[in-house]
């Protein structure tokens, strides 16, 4: 779990910025998910 957790914040910084644009924003229309 953790690797994973690690490896998907390596995605995130290597992602493009509109990439990180459209994860934010799908955080902000599931905020349940990221609530819990």
């Amino acid at each position: 779990m953790e690797y994973a957790q690690r490896k998907n914040c390596v995605v995130l910084l290597q992602a493009s910025e509109g990439d990180k644009i459209g994860l934010f924003f799908n955080k902000i229309k599931d905020p349940v998910q990221h609530d819990t």
